[in-house]
């Protein structure tokens, strides 16, 4: 079933963008046609993270929902409503799966051919949901395109889930300084500084412990678990930040708002605008908006990692 959890969402005080950050589960067949929309930060569950037994289990527990849909011409066909018709497809592809399950047990059977998890849950892939960590400061595109009629009914349902979370989630205000950090708790004290908690323990954390909890939890997105504790958050961070190649996307979740007296720096040449912008900052659009990655108005934390980017 597709469902939508809320995780975050912060208000740039200055500029009014507004970053959201949800839990989106849903058929693994309409990812290829979410991850067309570029202006979105995604971590997701991966099949080549999760033992084969265990994802048949998640399977099993978390059947994939087809919308049924009569052949016509075009790439959009008529949705069925019929209960009985869609219970007899249903079983169809119940019998489908069991030999699934048996041809991929087969295959990882350590006895026989031992073919490693990466390989074997494609074949899986089918009947699988996927949960993907979303967050974006852009949207209305993305509804535009999305929340129609001519778009698959799976996707069209994700959308609106999309944007029925966010038109019912409270974004904080934050400022300069402060940080959006999905899977930490905020408050903000009697002085007006904002603290941060470990969700589970409430236990309180720096900000470097937060933004390190943070990319932990976002990061365990890609195997369907959550330790939000700081020891688990070093763990990862040694996973995702050691060697010579950077894990970066966990950080792009994290961010900062981006809050410039833009009025005064419109007024600049461009080679003094531009040795004004702060670290962090990729690129301006021809408005003369700021971006980080693909956040605009906000200062994604991969971007103030060095080397987040090969460019070879």
């Amino acid at each position: 079933m597709i469902r939508v959890q809320p995780v975050q969402a912060s208000h740039n005080s200055v500029t009014g963008t507004t970053v959201y950050t949800m839990l989106a589960t849903y058929p693994r067949s309409i990812h290829a046609q979410f991850l067309t929309h570029r202006d979105k930060s995604k971590n997701s569950s991966s099949s080549r993270a999760i033992p084969v037994l265990t994802e048949i289990e998640n399977i099993k527990a978390d059947p994939v929902q087809i919308m049924w849909s009569r052949n016509q011409k075009g790439m959009q066909g008529e949705l069925i409503t019929d209960e009985n018709e869609i219970q007899d497809l249903n079983n169809l592809v119940m019998d489908y799966r069991e030999a699934a399950f048996s041809f991929v047990e087969g295959l990882s059977d350590s006895k026989g051919h031992n073919i490693h998890k990466q390989n074997v849950n494609r074949f899986l892939e089918p009947f699988s949901n996927i949960t993907v960590l979303i967050s974006a400061t852009e949207w209305s595109n993305f509804d535009w395109l999305r929340i129609d009629g001519a778009a698959q009914h799976e996707i069209a349902v994700l959308a609106a889930a999309l944007k029925d979370c966010r038109e019912n989630m409270v974004a904080m205000p934050i400022y300069e300084g402060e940080y959006h950090v999905p899977f930490v708790d905020r408050i903000r004290d009697e002085d007006g500084k904002l603290r941060y908690y470990s969700m589970d323990s409430q236990v309180e954390l720096t900000l470097e412990e937060a933004i390190k909890v943070s990319a932990s939890c976002n990061a365990q997105t890609s195997y369907r678990r959550l330790d939000d504790s700081l020891e688990k958050a070093e763990d990862m961070q040694e996973k995702l930040r050691s060697g010579d190649k950077l894990h970066a996307s966990p950080y792009e979740h994290i961010c900062t708002p981006i809050q410039l007296p833009m009025h005064y720096l419109k007024t600049l040449s461009l080679e003094l605008f531009m040795s004004k912008l702060p670290e962090g900052i990729t690129h301006v659009s021809r408005d003369l908006s700021l971006w980080s990655g693909n956040m605009r108005n906000w200062i994604q934390y991969r971007h103030l990692i060095p080397n987040n980017t090969y460019f070879g």
